[in-house]
């Protein structure tokens, strides 16, 4: 199968990229900010700039006849309400939002063609519950669970499944860095941040990454499962 990951630097996404490429029976592309590594399937793009997300999509992955797409690149710098600029709030909305979808667009005319497509969104667990401090990110995520629903409607006839997946807190340094940030604005310690965070789960650990990479592999080889957005955060109700 031909796969799109987006975000593959760090954390999730460098995790995905490994494990679907451990078999070598993908044809696995990535698009990251600055360049990781020197394979010739890595395009770089900065997912903030639509015009660059627009161009890699005309130049490169129009023609590329994708199967599988994964809109992983995300994130967010924690900030306060009053204090969002507007080229804070336009970057978190494009690398979250908008950019995810203009992949999405780019792909699903090879898709229907081929009546085979898998699409999975990674979201977040602040798009079903919001989080203080990053309230565009948290906005943008939620419209991707929306846009997920909508798409796997849309074109569930032509065997294109669109799932998301929510997770809470990851066991990544980026995740670690950003609650780091969020517990100096609610003027918290990062320990009492982590142990207010952690009391509601039942294991009292950050959720893994491989738990989210067999997630993904299951949804890829699943016919059935459209239009889901499950939450990956360790706890039985999401408040």
């Amino acid at each position: 199968m031909n796969i799109l990951i987006t975000g593959t630097s760090k954390g999730i996404g460098k995790s995905i990229y490994e494990y679907l490429n451990y078999s070598k029976k993908n044809n696995i592309y990535v698009v990251n900010r600055n360049k990781v590594t020197f394979d010739e399937n890595e395009i770089i793009c900065d997912l903030c700039n639509l015009e660059e997300t627009k161009l890699i999509c005309e130049k490169y992955i129009n023609d590329l006849c994708i199967d599988v797409l994964i809109n992983n690149a995300g994130g967010s710098i924690p900030c306060q309400l009053e204090n969002l600029s507007l080229s804070e709030i336009k970057n978190d909305l494009c690398l979250n939002f908008i950019s995810p979808l203009i992949l999405i667009q780019s792909v699903i005319p090879n898709m229907k063609k081929n009546k085979f497509g898998r699409i999975v969104n990674i979201s977040s667990i602040s798009g079903v519950t919001g989080t203080p401090n990053i309230l565009t990110y948290s906005a943008a995520k939620s419209a991707i669970i929306n846009m997920t629903q909508t798409i796997a409607y849309e074109y569930n006839r032509y065997n294109i499944t669109c799932n998301s997946i929510s997770p809470g807190g990851i066991n990544t340094k980026s995740s670690i860095n950003g609650r780091e940030k969020i517990s100096i604005l609610n003027k918290m310690t990062k320990d009492e941040y982590q142990s207010q965070m952690l009391e509601f789960l039942p294991n009292k650990q950050l959720i893994d990454c491989i738990d989210i990479c067999e997630l993904i592999d299951f949804l890829i080889h699943s016919k059935s499962i459209n239009g889901q957005n499950i939450n990956i955060c360790g706890t039985l109700e999401v408040h």
